[in-house]
């Protein structure tokens, strides 16, 4: 069975359920909290993924290094690596250096457009149009190289990002979101998005009735990197 490592850089480290519930069909998983600094070695896992947070990736935290150098250690024995919206923005802030991100002009918060390179193993299957939860006020300017966009929206220059070669993928969006949390999330950040003048109500208004597309993104996922063990 496939083993995942869940690195939860969520505040209250609760991004772990989502992922539990979307991935537990699959695969195991454990979870490893993002700020401990102490990360485990690669030997019983498949995957490591990177959640997305509440912090910014433009914040130092005494943490970060750590993880960054442990990263690069996961990536010289070409262990597979997703990061997902903190997760995406800090690959490209390991890889390249703190230029490669950025405080976006517009802020996403609600279920967004993506345009998508509809060539890409990640996006067969699809049904159009492609609508994920984006939470985020950085974003990846740069990508590292070796890697190449394979997603983008109308504020995010880079909603997708993959390095064929080493099997690591970042995405500025949330499959892992459900409708519920996505009306959370944007009810959370009511003050700061009143602030930037954004209309409330029409964030909440584009949240739909139900996900679609999540399951199969995932499953795109693990048949393109693990057709040996996915069944």
């Amino acid at each position: 069975m496939i083993k995942i490592g869940i690195i939860d850089l969520s505040l209250n480290q609760d991004s772990y359920l989502d992922w539990h519930r979307d991935l537990k069909r699959y695969c195991s998983l454990d979870q490893i909290n993002g700020f401990s600094g102490n990360y485990p070695a690669a030997d019983n896992y498949d995957l490591f993924l990177f959640t997305g947070s509440e912090n910014s990736i433009l914040d130092d935290f005494w943490w970060l290094e750590n993880l960054e150098c442990w990263i690069r250690q996961m990536m010289d024995k070409q262990l597979p690596l997703i990061g997902i919206c903190y997760g995406h923005q800090l690959i490209a802030r390991t890889l390249y250096g703190k230029s490669a991100v950025s405080r976006g002009e517009i802020p996403e918060m609600t279920f967004t457009e993506i345009n998508y390179d509809s060539s890409h193993w990640l996006f067969n299957h699809i049904k159009s149009p492609l609508k994920m939860m984006s939470a985020h006020y950085d974003l990846v300017r740069q990508v590292p190289p070796g890697f190449r966009i394979i997603a983008t929206s109308e504020h995010c220059p880079v909603q997708g990002m993959v390095d064929e070669d080493r099997k690591i993928l970042g995405l500025q969006f949330h499959p892992e979101i459900d409708v519920d949390k996505a009306v959370r999330c944007i009810n959370r950040e009511r003050n700061k998005l009143t602030r930037l003048n954004l209309d409330l109500e029409n964030l909440v208004s584009r949240v739909p009735s139900a996900r679609e597309n999540h399951q199969v993104i995932f499953e795109n996922i693990f048949k393109n990197w693990f057709k040996e063990k996915f069944t």
